[in-house]
């Protein structure tokens, strides 16, 4: 693997223009991106509003874990609140399967 990324050829620095500052090896940027993500998927799967209360993962060494059980979380909330008479284990087959996804 190459510290530059020129293994990836010229169309590395079309990808560049788009992302503009990211920074891959930046934290906060990474981070940002992440939530951005798990914010897109809880809009398409209808626990936006879930996630947006659920607390904001503590400073930790693994950012990605710490964000997919927040998100993980707030869609098992939204599962559970959804549907009266739902069972917790109904809940937690779906969030395996969004477990599975993320993974």
């Amino acid at each position: 693997m190459t510290a530059d990324l020129t293994c990836y050829g010229d169309d590395i620095k079309a990808l560049a223009d788009l992302a503009g500052d990211f920074e891959l090896r930046s934290p906060m940027d990474a981070t940002t991106w992440y939530r951005r993500e798990w914010q897109a998927i809880a809009d398409v799967l209808g626990f936006a509003q879930q996630l947006a209360v659920m607390p904001t993962p503590a400073a930790t060494t693994d950012r990605v874990a710490a964000m997919n059980t927040t998100g993980l979380a707030a869609f098992e909330r939204a599962l559970q609140g959804r549907r009266t008479g739902a069972r917790d284990e109904q809940a937690r087959v779906q969030s395996a399967a969004l477990r599975q996804l993320v993974a």
